[in-house]
């Protein structure tokens, strides 16, 4: 059901967009309290994004990372709030400032606030799940959560792409493989976060890059499946968990 209607809420925001963008192309003067129509229309999208990250996010995190959406928010009725405080210059800051801001500020987020789960949150918007059996596999996220299902038992490199969202990995079919198997995990995380969960007997060997991010990989305790970790850590944070 919460599904259902996450898709609904989707659908709504979408039509809004589209309206606005018409009305903005068509040059429709019409306002309410002297803010143009088509200003309206895009900010009640961004509100109800800022809504539905507090509401449907799954994790503390998830629910405060709203920096992004309110920067966008700032943008649109820069001139407004301008005029409201009155400002001598309606351009405040620089946009690319405001932007910058906001993803510093999320990125801060990710670091401070622990990722728990919460139980009563599964669902939340811009979540994908993936499920690759391919020998090779290769998946990418942008500004979402998004989980992957890799099977290990056909899959022996996979590539995961992570910018400005949160991947979640997960190797299914473990049992199926044999101790000497080799497999390979290159990933690309550039200001988010992506956690890797392997069995705890697994053996990790991380040679990932790393440029003011964190690459957190848990000891070597066991005698099974070697996995090698490649690829870049950029403004993020990359977790290698076993339970």
């Amino acid at each position: 059901m919460k599904g259902k209607i996450s898709k609904i809420f989707i659908g709504i925001l979408l039509l809004l967009s589209a309206v606005a963008l018409v009305v903005y192309g068509i040059g429709y003067e019409a306002a309410i309290f002297q803010i143009p129509i088509y200003k309206l229309l895009i900010g009640a999208v961004i509100v109800a994004w800022i809504i539905s990250k507090i509401c449907f996010g799954s994790t503390l995190r998830e629910r405060l990372k709203i920096f992004l959406p309110l920067a966008f928010l700032f943008m649109v009725f820069e001139k407004e709030i301008a005029a409201w405080a009155n400002l001598p210059n309606e351009n405040i800051i620089n946009n690319w400032l405001v932007i910058l801001a906001a993803l510093l500020a999320n990125i801060a987020v990710i670091f401070i606030f622990p990722k728990k789960v919460l139980k009563n949150h599964s669902m939340r918007f811009g979540r994908q799940n993936h499920i690759q059996d391919a020998f090779e596999s290769n998946d990418t996220n942008s500004f979402s959560s998004n989980t992957v299902y890799i099977d290990a038992a056909s899959i022996k490199k996979s590539y995961v792409k992570n910018s400005f969202g949160e991947t979640t990995v997960y190797y299914q079919n473990t049992d199926l493989i044999t101790e000497n198997e080799n497999l390979e995990l290159n990933i690309n995380n550039s200001f988010g976060e992506t956690d890797v969960h392997i069995p705890a007997d697994w053996v990790v060997t991380n040679q990932m890059h790393c440029v003011l991010g964190e690459v957190n990989t848990r000891k070597n305790t066991g005698n099974g499946v070697r996995l090698t970790i490649t690829g870049n850590s950029k403004f993020g944070e990359t977790n290698i968990i076993s339970p």
